[in-house]
């Protein structure tokens, strides 16, 4: 649904109104025609709304038409509200920052050079940074040279020299490993993602330190005047493109973010203290209990068939452990053995147990039935509960799975199988409940 709305801001023909500002409305409502080629706020914003959205139709939506009905509602209510509201709004944000830096300049281009810089590393965090886009295309356009991405250039150097910082300072092999290379990158290719999520913004402090010597940076730039003919991304290797007024302005500009950065943070902006505590475990001897022979019950009534024939490569490929599957008669999903419940999932569809002879059940009723959000179940017991054999553990409604188009197999799987010499299937074409179904066989 989320790439549904996203494909719905760029439809063709969507796209070719605005490029020919033509005028259009929905449901005699007027929609704000806006570009979202390079955008990324209205999408992230419309997801975050589609998520509650769906929440809430799930709540009101009847159980035997939710699996269409929720999607097709959803998308019927998201993209228009995305076109009319989300959209628009997020756009002008991302404006409205442009215009208030344009009107700065205007002002004190130091200080506007300083305050985008400054804010820069957050601005392309949260996708901001696209709203500039127009008004450096126009520059150049008009100039042959644009000067504000330009102050934001130093911005990889100083997240690199921040993360050298971190890599020097460091003595965790774990953070060595992850910082060199991505001070390398950042620095030779301009490619800060790995050294700002993996690293500056992981241990915050180096990152705030990278904003601040962008700042810097970028009111150099600014008094400098460097410009440079086209989009760069900045890196060693892209400094002959900023070639021309401003050039060693730029360039000092660029070294005090760099090793600035690495400086502050070597001395005052990270310590392996800020590393989480690693809990250090004493190891003791476990003493290795053999498994047992085992017979284990039918959780449920049905017809019985092999693992290899369920709908679910998992479970036919045994992947999860041998065991057999029943396609149940009933709902009344019960305790195989005498045994503590391991896992209780909260929506009902699975139950784990541990015997006390040793065996590790589980029992999954339906294949995909997690989707239900527990809709179809009432849950009887909890984890860390004891159960004797034949317990109710699980109340399903059958046939209210079947409605939802879910197949209702019921593997019952030994996970701990290599515990064992054979895990043998004692009934044949159908079992009812309480009567043997498996039998673990010992090495």
């Amino acid at each position: 649904m989320a790439v549904g709305v996203a494909a719905a801001l760029l439809y063709p023909d969507r796209t070719a109104a605005y490029s020919a500002g033509e005028a259009l409305t929905f449901l005699k409502i007027p929609v704000v025609l806006v570009s979202y080629t390079s955008s990324v706020i209205p999408i992230v914003i419309s997801v975050y709304a589609l998520s509650k959205l769906e929440k809430g139709l799930k709540k009101i939506v009847p159980t035997v038409c939710k699996t269409f009905l929720t999607p097709l509602l959803s998308l019927a209510i998201m993209v228009p509200a995305t076109y009319l509201v989300i959209g628009p709004i997020a756009d002008t944000v991302g404006k409205a920052l442009a215009s208030g830096y344009t009107g700065l300049v205007g002002l004190n281009p130091v200080i506007a050079g300083g305050l985008l810089g400054l804010i820069w590393p957050a601005a392309v965090m949260f996708g901001v940074h696209w709203g500039f886009v127009p008004i450096v295309m126009n520059n150049i356009a008009e100039y042959g040279r644009d000067t504000l991405f330009t102050i934001t250039g130093p911005n990889n150097m100083a997240q690199a020299g921040a993360t050298l910082g971190v890599f020097l300072k460091t003595k965790d092999k774990s953070v060595k490993e992850l910082a060199g290379p991505a001070a390398l990158s950042a620095v030779l290719a301009g490619i800060t993602e790995p050294a700002i999520y993996g690293v500056t913004l992981r241990f915050k402090r180096p990152f705030f330190i990278g904003a601040v010597f962008s700042g810097i940076a970028g009111a150099i730039v600014a008094a400098a005047g460097t410009g440079a003919p086209t989009l760069l991304g900045t890196s060693i290797l892209t400094l002959p493109g900023y070639i021309g007024v401003g050039f060693v302005g730029f360039l000092i500009a660029c070294a005090i973010a760099y090793f600035g950065s690495a400086i502050v943070t070597y001395f005052f902006g990270y310590s392996d203290d800020m590393l989480p505590k690693k809990e250090e475990k004493k190891e003791e001897p476990q003493e290795i209990i053999p498994a047992k022979d085992e017979a284990l019950l039918a959780p449920v009534s049905g017809k019985v068939i092999p693992l290899s024939e369920v709908r679910d490569e998992a479970f036919a490929g045994g992947i999860l452990g041998q065991g057999a599957a029943v396609i149940p008669e009933n709902g009344e999903i019960c305790a195989p053995c005498d045994g503590v419940i391991s896992v209780m999932y909260p929506t009902g569809h699975a139950v784990g147990i541990k015997s006390d002879i040793g065996a590790e059940i589980l029992i999954h009723v339906g294949m995909d039935t997690v989707t239900l959000n527990g809709s179809c179940f009432a849950v009887k017991v909890k984890a860390g509960d004891y159960v004797k054999a034949g317990q109710l553990l699980v109340r399903a409604n059958i046939e209210g799975i079947k409605k939802e188009g879910l197949d209702i197999t019921t593997p019952v799987i030994v996970a701990n199988t290599a515990d064992y010499m054979q895990i043998k299937t004692v009934a044949e074409e159908s079992v009812k409940s309480g009567e043997v179904l498996l039998n673990c066989v010992s090495k």
